[in-house]
């Protein structure tokens, strides 16, 4: 149901002026649809636009980066997370290090608080395993605290909402620096 619901909802973006970038922002939806159908779909209705989703935009932040052995924190109940893991993995990284609150009701995923959050990246990113840790689900509050993050863990940390912020300037052909959200908003996009 949600993929037929792309390009209708593409087509009420800011009708009639140009777009640089459409972003699809929901992170297990884009990994289940698929990322290029995700694209063929908004493409229905910005034929010439960018395009990126949560995870494309992971994907393309933690390679900026410099990552490979990947931290994954996520809300999902297992199924999702497990599957969402794998999906990493088949995309490059390694992942030693996972974790997840397995909770199925996305209301609730939005108030896990950032100090929730703040300690399972501690917890589970301090690790000697992982060169970065990515906090999986557009639902989680992760962007303002990134920064003392990356400072307490000395690796980069990003998330869904963070990331796909970052890939969307970058497309944009936006380079510059951005201070107060970590280091990845110092990355450039080759």
């Amino acid at each position: 149901a949600m993929e037929g619901d792309i390009a209708p909802a593409t087509e009420l973006l800011v009708p009639g002026s140009p777009l640089d970038v459409v972003a699809f922002g929901c992170t297990s939806g884009g990994m289940v649809i698929g990322d290029e159908t995700v694209f063929e779909r908004i493409r229905e209705a910005r034929p010439d636009v960018a395009c990126t989703t949560p995870m494309t935009s992971a994907f393309a932040a933690l390679g900026a980066l410099g990552a490979r052995r990947v931290c994954l924190i996520t809300p999902y109940i297992d199924a999702v997370a497990d599957t969402m893991r794998a999906y990493v993995q088949e995309n490059g990284f390694e992942v030693p290090v996972s974790g997840s609150w397995s909770e199925p009701d996305d209301l609730k995923v939005a108030r896990i608080s950032p100090d929730t959050i703040k300690r399972a990246v501690l917890d589970l990113g301090a690790s000697d395993e992982v060169d970065a840790v990515f906090v999986a689900c557009t639902s989680l509050r992760v962007a303002g605290i990134v920064e003392e993050l990356e400072a307490e863990i000395c690796k980069p940390v990003t998330s869904s909402n963070h990331a796909m912020v970052w890939h969307c300037l970058r497309l944009a052909g936006y380079q510059d620096a951005i201070p107060g959200f970590g280091k990845l908003f110092h990355t450039r996009l080759d």
